[in-house]
């Protein structure tokens, strides 16, 4: 029987606006597969939560970013 192994990359975040959008980035690089990628923003009274989206949305599976 031959096991298949997944991967889970979690990014919790917390009013780190200035930083996530390039930890978001760092996780969808990651060259595990298969893999999932959960993103979670803890109610952060900043903008964290629309940059994580921000960057999602440029995202298209393929793309490395600039």
């Amino acid at each position: 029987m031959t096991r298949r192994y997944t991967y889970t990359c979690l990014l919790l975040s917390y009013e780190q606006a200035p930083y996530i959008a390039e930890a978001v980035r760092s996780a969808l690089l990651q060259e595990c597969a298969p893999m999932q990628i959960v993103l979670s923003d803890d109610a952060s009274r900043d903008d964290n939560y629309s940059r994580m989206k921000e960057v999602v949305d440029q995202y298209d599976g393929r793309t490395m970013f600039s």
